[in-house]
This record gives structure tokens, sequence and C-alpha cells, in this order.
């Protein structure tokens, strides 16, 4: 067994143990869920990708909390600048109203200590306590999910991400080329729409007359992947 993988254990363990604990379950009967609390931790590559995300998919009102340099500009959403320790507390004051928390664009620094349940900075343990009340928590990217690559820096950033996913974390990528899609298919199978999904596609082109099986209908529509017939054809 890997270090990775004992770590992955005891965070499982972690938060099923916390999840039965009658002080969580007080916390959660009496949060007031609404809207949507997004993080972002530094400065924004893609603002317009980003921003059509969040608009298009999290639940209204969406609150950006920014540390640092991070901006969003031309925009609707409600923003707050965490400059000071007051305003940690006061936005940790706020978590449980949330229905859903989004960790934008972050590094790989913080992906990792998140994934290891290293809660010693502030954005890490909102995201923990997040995770650990069961809320709709999300983590957006502004990279390609990297194939699985032994014996390369890939092949931690792929041990982070499943590790995040099987903490709970909807792990997505708003990447350029992310919504590519790839040469259209005569046959569509559940392998194709698992690859879609673990690349961080979201759709299938596929040639007219193609067969699409029903185990792939069934895994398109739990993973949000669009299986569409290619424009021409």
């Amino acid at each position: 067994m890997t270090d990775q993988d004992l770590v992955r254990l005891i965070t499982q363990e972690v938060i099923k143990r916390l999840a039965k604990m009658d002080g969580l379950s007080k916390i959660k009967s009496s949060q007031v869920t609404a809207g949507t609390l997004v993080l972002i931790p530094s400065y924004v590559a893609d603002e317009t990708a980003l921003k059509s995300y969040l608009k298009s998919t999290c639940q209204e009102p969406v609150t950006c909390a920014l540390w640092g340099n991070a901006v969003l500009n031309d925009t609707d959403f409600t923003q707050i600048k965490v400059q000071s320790d007051a305003d940690e507390i006061k936005l940790m004051a706020s978590l449980s109203k949330y229905s859903e928390i989004v960790l934008a664009t972050p590094p790989i620094g913080l992906l990792k200590k998140i994934a290891s349940a290293d809660d010693s900075g502030f954005i890490e343990q909102l995201v923990m306590r997040a995770i650990l009340w069961e809320k709709k928590v999300s983590c957006v990217l502004d990279y390609m999910m990297p194939r699985f690559k032994r014996n390369t820096i890939f092949e931690v950033i792929c041990d982070t991400l499943d590790a995040l996913k099987e903490m709970g974390v909807k792990v997505v990528s708003v990447a350029p080329d992310t919504h590519k899609e790839t040469d259209a298919l005569a046959l569509v199978t559940e392998t194709e729409v698992l690859d879609t999904h673990k690349n961080g596609g979201t759709s299938i082109r596929m040639l007219s007359g193609a067969i699409v099986t029903p185990l792939a209908k069934d895994r398109a529509k739990e993973l949000n992947i669009s299986i569409v017939k290619e424009q021409g054809v």
C-alpha cells in the first residue's frame, strides 16, 4: 500500500466517523442553504471561461471570495476580498449558509493539502469543513485533467484529483480544449463515456446511424455527458 492509499483510507474513515457525530448532525440541520460560495485563491488565467461556468452551473446567488491577486472583472457576482483575519472569521461564520462550495482554479499544492486532509491553511479549512458537512463541493480546473503517467509529475496530479473525487468533490475543467469534441464515432459504449468524463470532456460526437448502447446512455446521463450527432452528417 502506497502512502497516497494510506492517506486516502484515513481521510475516508475520518469523514465517515465525523458524519455520524451528533454535533455534525445538529450543524447540518440548522444550516440555511442558499446559493454558491466560490473560493478563488489566486490569479484566474481565463476569467471568461470561469464566469461562464459559474453562471451556467452554480446555484444563485453566487458569491466570490478572492485572495491575493485574484480578480473577476465585469461580473454581477457578489465579491468579497479576503485580506485580514477579520475577513476570514466572517467568511468562516457564513460558510454554513451556502448550499454549494466551489474551489476555482486552485494551485496544485493547495489541492494536495486538501487531498491529504491537511487543513493547516484557511482555504483548506473551508473546503474540509464543507466536505465534512456533506455540502456540494466542486473543484474547477483551468487545465485538462492529465492522463495517468506513472513516475512523472502527472502521476501526483492524477492521484491528488482521484483522492478529491473519493472524498466527494466534483472535479471539472474549463480549459479551452476541454470541450473540444472527439472524432465522430460509429459506436458509443460505456467505455467512451467514462473516458470522456475522466479526461474532462462534456460531449461525444456520433455519426449518423451510430449505435449507442443502453449502458452508455445511462452513464452519459449520470455524468452529464452529451452524445450529439455530428453536424452535416
